[in-house]
């Protein structure tokens, strides 16, 4: 009885844990709000930028505010018009990051 508990514990807090992450890791840019990163999107050339979330990414920033996407876990799924799946690049353009979806 004392195992079961454990085991039924353990998976509660596996999908705590999970839901967490899912809620508080994986939060995306929306489009518009690419200009409100401001200063953070500076750059010189297209290796300066980075993703500016850690998950399914719609906007860029500058290397110096990269995140710390180490603890991070994002869903598996491709989204439209972000950075997943190899859907864009990022790119300097105009000295500001920016993601550039392919057509």
């Amino acid at each position: 009885m004392v195992a079961r508990r454990t085991i039924v514990s353990f998976l509660l807090l596996c999908c705590l844990c999970s839901h967490m992450f899912f809620v508080f890791g994986a939060k995306e840019q929306p489009i518009n709000q690419c200009n409100a990163l401001g200063f953070r999107r500076v750059c010189s050339n297209d290796a300066d930028c980075v993703p500016a979330s850690c998950c399914h990414s719609r906007c860029a920033v500058n290397r110096g505010f990269e995140l710390d996407c180490t603890n991070v876990m994002c869903s598996a799924e491709c989204r439209k018009n972000t950075l997943d799946c190899d859907q864009g690049d990022m790119k300097c353009r105009d000295h500001h990051c920016v993601v550039a979806i392919k057509t």
